[in-house]
């Protein structure tokens, strides 16, 4: 929880260490088999990858973020598979945050993620797309056609970004997050006015401004 915290407020070496001795606990014999210590894991293991996507920071490093994250994808489903063999008869596809079952498509979102940022297209397009195929949750949905958005603006193709930027808008909004949708917003407007290929679309200029004005703030000249 604390580790959570720091992250937000941007403290990413304290939250590092705070991770770690968490990680260190957690790998005691005694706590092993305890109830839901997988799920704690796993979250833990997660938000070590996080505090290592922060540009601009001593601790960016997407290679080391996406080992964390291909450890959290494996955390997620073998304890999901344990689960399964335990109740049979309650197996179900898990596609969204609820139910008791550790949520895979949260680690393959976060993956992805990863390998755009180290520039591994097509293997972070394979992983989004896997994500929008299981999830019915809004706001991974957002950040999944977002990430996979900026997946094709590296390569130039502008269309299918553009497509995908705005399902990710839509999903944000279905979602309520202002922050996330003036974001999007900010960036098809870039595109829109930097790319001949976009500037035939109808501007959204006037949605940033009010996305903005929600937010208490002001859009760029």
């Amino acid at each position: 929880g604390r580790a959570v915290a720091l992250n937000k407020k941007g403290d990413i070496a304290a939250a590092s260490r705070d991770t770690s001795q968490a990680l260190q606990l957690l790998a005691e014999p005694d706590l092993a088999a305890a109830p839901g210590i997988q799920r704690l894991h796993e979250m833990c293991v997660t938000l070590q990858g996080h505090l290592r996507m922060h540009e601009g920071t001593p601790q960016y490093d997407p290679a080391a973020a996406l080992q964390h994250f291909q450890l959290a994808l494996a955390i997620a489903q073998a304890d999901n598979r344990s689960e399964i063999d335990a109740a049979p008869s309650q197996h179900r596809l898990v596609s969204g945050s609820s139910g008791s079952k550790l949520d895979v498509t949260s680690s393959l979102s976060n993956i992805g993620q990863a390998e755009l940022h180290l520039g591994h297209y097509a293997q972070a397009e394979t992983h989004l797309r896997q994500v929008i195929e299981g999830s019915v949750v809004p706001e991974r949905l957002c950040g999944a056609h977002g990430n996979l958005g900026s997946v094709f603006r590296q390569q130039g193709r502008w269309l299918q970004a553009m497509e995908h930027w705005q399902e990710a808008l839509r999903q944000a909004r279905m979602a309520g997050e202002v922050d996330a949708e003036a974001a999007l917003l900010a960036i098809i407007a870039r595109y829109q006015r930097r790319v001949p290929e976009l500037q035939g679309q109808p501007s959204v200029y006037a949605d940033l401004a009010s996305a903005l004005q929600r937010l208490g703030r002001t859009p760029d000249a």
